[in-house]
């Protein structure tokens, strides 16, 4: 009953379609209809049995939860780089930001305002922590402008470049494996501007800054379904990339990486003291009783963890408008790559309808605006094990790289 007057409350995100309000409203009220009746009706044995058995399926239900929880957290302390008992990072990496911090909130600590001033990029050849793979590093060296890029590159003309957030840098995967070296071996021109916790928007400022120096005759936007859409909420607390939203003002010179930099160390070096932390601490900063109490890794596996609705945004269309008459003005072409969850390929049950309501928007711009839209569901839902296209920590695996990278190169050639 608790869960059904929850959905009600925030029905915006929970009973908005048939699918939502059948998993939230009614199998819930259903259950403990079913429950109190049992009580109150059958006869005392018999409600005595129910209970008896209703209470032991809740308690092998949370069970099965805690082990899940339990491996859940094996690929989500990666992402935080080491924890106590796996070691302390190497002096190396500290002149670049952990891999639990974001450009976004490295701007936030500075009280960054504008988009011309705003750093996003990372440290130029600088050692780059992706994260902790069973307490190894798995880094890269960034290029002489802070990305992931092979310093090569840039001696030939650069032709195709790519926008995205942690799916595009490449999270926890060697120099080769991840998206983006994968579409260089065919497309040896391609610029990786990936950054973790970029959405749409830092994508644009991005873009503005870093596209008129290079001029591609090819821009691709990676779109992750997890939580791009949400990511647009970001600029109502970020001014520098309501900045980034006005063309006329000035997007900041790529020349000046380390000048905009020149603030960032102590920062930095402060993130890193708190991210050598215990499992404790690790802990802390997730809402694992939450979703250990609303059982959301069984649900997950049955295929009834739905996201919550993805109600239209207008000003998705308008940041997509921006970037594709940015590169329009050198005369290039955009495309817009659509990169769904792991969720969607987990459950016993079918679930991808809670799901392409959020892809319908995304496609829907795209069309609105005759933008290139690359839908990589598609591809991973012919696969015959989807789910292998990705790591523990719900990032592309080196299986799903590569599959994304030739679905993205089958696009871009036609």
């Amino acid at each position: 009953m608790a869960i059904a007057v929850y959905a009600l409350l925030h029905r915006d995100a929970y009973a908005t379609d048939l699918i939502r309000i059948v998993r939230y409203v009614l199998a819930p009220l259903g259950i403990a209809a079913a429950l109190l009746a049992a009580g109150f009706w059958l006869e005392r044995d018999g409600a005595l049995m129910t209970g008896i058995c209703a209470l032991s399926l809740m308690i092998a239900l949370f069970m099965f939860e805690l082990l899940l929880t339990q491996r859940s957290f094996q690929g989500a302390a990666g992402l935080s780089g080491f924890v106590a008992g796996q070691g302390t990072p190497d002096a190396a990496f500290r002149q670049t930001m952990p891999p639990a911090y974001t450009l976004n909130q490295l701007n936030h600590a500075l009280g960054i305002k504008t988009s011309e001033n705003a750093i996003l990029e990372g440290v130029p050849n600088a050692t780059v922590l992706l994260c902790a793979a069973h307490g190894a590093p798995v880094s890269y060296v960034a290029d002489q402008y802070g990305f992931r890029n092979p310093p090569m590159i840039y001696n030939d003309e650069i032709d195709l470049m790519i926008l995205g957030d942690s799916f595009a840098e490449g999270i926890c995967l060697p120099d080769g494996q991840d998206v983006v070296s994968r579409i260089r071996a065919d497309r040896p021109g391609t610029m990786n501007t990936g950054s973790r916790g970029a959405g749409p928007q830092m994508e644009v400022a991005i873009l503005r800054r870093w596209g008129p120096k290079f001029t591609p005759d090819q821009v691709v936007m990676m779109f992750f379904e997890g939580n791009d859409w949400q990511n647009m909420n970001l600029q109502a607390t970020a001014p520098y990339l309501a900045s980034a939203m006005e063309a006329s003002l000035p997007a900041g010179r790529p020349e000046d990486v380390m000048t905009r930099h020149a603030r960032s160390a102590d920062v930095i070096d402060g993130w890193w003291e708190a991210s050598v932390e215990s499992a404790d601490g690790f802990l802390a900063r997730r809402a694992w009783v939450r979703n250990f109490l609303a059982l959301q890794q069984t649900a997950l596996v049955l295929g009834l963890h739905y996201p919550k609705a993805s109600a239209p945004r207008p000003e998705y269309a308008q940041t997509l408008e921006i970037a594709r008459d940015a590169v329009q003005g050198w005369g290039g072409e955009l495309y817009v790559a659509y990169i769904p969850q792991v969720d969607r390929f987990v459950g016993l049950l079918p679930n991808a309808a809670a799901f392409d309501d959020l892809r319908g928007h995304v496609e829907k711009a795209t069309k609105q605006l005759g933008v290139a839209f690359i839908d990589l569901t598609p591809a991973f839902e012919a696969h015959p094990q989807p789910r292998s296209l990705y790591a523990p920590d719900a990032h592309f695996s080196a299986l799903g790289a590569q599959v994304a990278a030739d679905h993205i190169l089958k696009h871009l050639a036609h």
